[in-house]
């Protein structure tokens, strides 16, 4: 189950999951784009940086 939280809870050291999609877009004169869209991000660990505070 996912919690919405604000980005800036996320520090540098954080174990986190991160989910992606690719899409393809195109372009002019038939070329196309590839782009990654972020998903999701899930906090696996944050103990790391609790050591630290």
């Amino acid at each position: 189950r996912f919690v919405p939280i604000l980005p800036v809870m996320f520090q540098i050291g954080d174990i986190v999951e991160v989910q992606v999609s690719f899409a393809i877009f195109p372009l002019r004169q038939g070329k196309l784009k590839t782009s990654m869209i972020l998903r999701s991000i899930s906090l696996l660990d944050g103990s790391q940086t609790k050591v630290g505070l």
